[in-house]
């Protein structure tokens, strides 16, 4: 879906390594850091810049949340306790929905845009210095909402990833509660990433628990179970994709104290 979203111009393994490599970052590292240390790493790569690859992420994780918030809206009808939810989904929704709209529109207006921020910067010496040389790099990579066969693509490619983490989720809740209805699968998964997308502490640890955790106790599920699966979910991918992210880094022959020090060599040369 990544992939797609960069337009196709990075093969789909250097995608993988790199989405992991943002995840490995985030594991070890608060404040969600490894979506701008994945930015970094595949724009120096890939020669397509820290702006555009960033832009992408972006608009991927405004897919993410929007199909979390979508899941949580489908399953509240179907969880009592849980209508204290329903304006928090909506509202999530709204803004997330609004600000595609805004992307789409600013891709679709980019001379506009641009010819508003160069009016801008004539004042601010600020936006002369370090807006404007990066919007055309940001604008391309919000571009992939005006093209339909790269929207469509991404966003049907992400939704079929959730797809299958929610019939993944629903067999690993069926070891605990035999009976357990597929939507409570679709309700935990939906509540754990909505939290666990709130830059906190590495890894989402504590948040993603309490997402999932919360919401599968409020229908019925009893409280040691529910962990044990959001547990076995969480630990498994932040092994995963630590492994795969290590694996990404150590091909590129990159460690972590090179990558920090280029990213202090990159920050002081835009200074």
């Amino acid at each position: 879906a990544w992939q797609f979203l960069l337009q196709r111009r990075v093969s789909a393994g250097r995608a993988v390594l790199a989405l992991n490599e943002g995840y490995f970052f985030n594991n070890i590292l608060p404040f969600r850091i490894g979506e701008l240390a994945r930015a970094f790493l595949l724009g120096r790569r890939s020669r397509l810049g820290l702006f555009y690859v960033l832009s992408t992420i972006v608009v991927e994780r405004s897919y993410d949340l929007a199909i979390a918030a979508g899941l949580l809206l489908i399953t509240l009808p179907l969880a009592l306790g849980l209508e204290w939810a329903r304006p928090v989904a909506l509202g999530l929704l709204a803004v997330i929905l609004s600000g595609l709209v805004v992307l789409y529109l600013a891709a679709r207006n980019r001379s506009w845009v641009e010819s508003r921020a160069e009016r801008l910067a004539g004042r601010v010496s600020l936006v002369r210095r370090f807006v404007l040389p990066q919007l055309s790099a940001v604008l391309n990579g919000f571009s992939v909402l005006t093209r339909v066969e790269y929207f469509a693509g991404s966003l049907g490619l992400l939704a079929s990833s959730w797809f299958l983490a929610v019939l993944r989720d629903w067999l690993l809740i069926r070891t605990f509660i035999s009976d357990a209805p597929l939507w409570w699968a679709a309700l935990g998964i939906s509540a754990a990433n909505i939290l666990g997308a709130v830059p906190s502490v590495m890894g989402a640890l504590g948040t993603y628990e309490l997402g999932g955790t919360g919401a599968l106790t409020l229908v019925g599920m009893p409280g040691e179970a529910a962990l044990a699966y959001v547990l076995v979910v969480h630990v498994t991918h932040l092994v995963s994709s630590t492994l795969i992210g290590a694996l990404g880094l150590s091909r590129e022959g990159q460690t972590l104290a090179e990558l920090i020090a280029e990213i202090r060599r990159a920050r002081k040369a835009a200074d």
